[in-house]
C-alpha cells in the first residue's frame, strides 16, 4: 500500500520542523557555550586585573622603601664624614 499524497505532505512537514528544531537547538547551544566561554574570560580578566594591582602595589612599597633607604644612605654619608 502506498503513502497518500496528505500523508507524503505529513512527513515533509515532520521533517522540515526536525530540522528547524535541530538547528534552533544548535544555535541555543551554540550561544550558551559562547556566553560560557565569556564569563571564562571575564573571571580570567578580573584575576588579572587583580594580580596587576597587586603588582602595581608592591612597585609602589618598593619604590618607597628604596627612596628611604636611599635618604639614609646619603645622611650616614654626610653624617660621618671625617
Amino acid at each position: 500500500m502506498q503513502p497518500c499524497a496528505l500523508d507524503l505532505g505529513i512527513y515533509e512537514i515532520r521533517s522540515r520542523i526536525l530540522s528547524e528544531v535541530t538547528f534552533i537547538s544548535a544555535g541555543k547551544t551554540a550561544i550558551t557555550n559562547r556566553s560560557k566561554g565569556k564569563s571564562r574570560q571575564n573571571s580570567e580578566c578580573d584575576k588579572l586585573g587583580q594580580n596587576v594591582a597587586q603588582r602595581d602595589e608592591i612597585i609602589a612599597n618598593l619604590t618607597v622603601a628604596n627612596t628611604v633607604l636611599k635618604k639614609i644612605r646619603t645622611y650616614k654619608a654626610h653624617c660621618h664624614k671625617p
